[in-house]
């Protein structure tokens, strides 16, 4: 067995209920001799905490803003769950393999002659609409894509700047108790040479620790200020990532209503815009009921 390592160990655990004791007596007795803190540094390190909450509560909405599976499963509707999520990936592909489906609709119309659908306004309108929605969900999958370098930017704040400056802010805790342990000997000393010049000596040591760790919290705070500065970038890609996404989703709904007209009117020409209206690649290998032609 290692007696001088159990002795340390047995050290530092006599050291830490030490602390405890103090900071319990400090709660107790406000007048007691405390070492302040540098100005402003308990505030800064509060609003960091809310900093932090706030942006884990962003990084968790972006993350279901683009993909909303990855909150919880026990949120995801009847319709999400049967499905297989590697295939139907937004709620945009969703609704257009929905109206796919719906389109058989037609059948009940035109029950005798399959061809005859082409003239059908409604089979005509949800496949318009299921084609538009497929491209719609095939820009969300790249603007989510697009999207990660965000989320990795609000992990990386989190999981490094914000943490390193929490737990040396905890470690200048620890080294203002060594300070206000080592002043409370130097009082105690009774003006015993050999004591007091000990108490003094370890009231040195002490000082030097915390003045150290102080400046420590303070080069770590101004690290924050430097990762700011990517997140300004980092957000400024996202929202134009954002942007182009709604730019071109509104392109394509428009090019759908474009054709309504003619649908709505049961014009001539709808057999052949029927014709031209190509089925999402995402649901040609689905058993879905579609007329030979379309």
């Amino acid at each position: 067995m290692n007696f001088n390592s159990r002795e340390s160990g047995w050290s530092t655990a006599s050291l830490y209920f030490n602390r405890v004791i103090q900071l319990v007596e400090e709660k107790l007795d406000e007048s007691a001799p405390k070492t302040e803190l540098p100005p402003g540094l308990e505030s800064t390190m509060q609003r960091l905490e809310e900093v932090k909450d706030s942006l884990k509560t962003l990084k968790l909405r972006v993350e279901y803003l683009i993909d909303p599976s990855s909150l919880t499963n026990s949120i995801r509707t009847s319709l999400e769950q049967q499905l297989d999520d590697s295939e139907y990936s937004t709620p945009f592909h969703l609704l257009s393999r929905a109206f796919l489906q719906a389109s058989k609709l037609g059948l009940l119309n035109f029950p005798t002659v399959a061809s005859e659908l082409s003239n059908n306004p409604g089979f005509v309108a949800h496949k318009i609409a299921s084609n538009a929605y497929s491209s719609v969900g095939t820009d969300w999958l790249e603007f989510s894509e697009n999207s990660e370098q965000y989320i990795a930017e609000l992990k990386f704040f989190l999981e490094n700047p914000v943490k390193k400056a929490q737990a040396v802010y905890r470690e200048l805790g620890m080294k203002r108790l060594d300070l206000d342990a080592a002043k409370s000997k130097v009082r105690k000393s009774n003006g015993n040479y050999e004591t007091t010049s000990r108490a003094e000596n370890l009231l040195k040591s002490a000082q030097y620790d915390y003045d150290r760790k102080v400046e420590e919290v303070e080069e770590v705070l101004a690290e924050l200020e430097s990762v700011s500065t990517r997140q300004v970038q980092s957000i400024q890609k996202f929202i134009e990532g954002h942007r182009t996404f709604f730019a071109k989703a509104v392109k394509h709904l428009d090019a759908a209503l474009e054709v309504f007209p003619l649908v709505s009117r049961k014009s001539p020409s709808l057999s052949l815009l029927s014709d031209n209206i190509e089925e999402p690649l995402e649901w040609r290998d689905e058993n879905i009921e579609i007329p030979q032609g379309f």
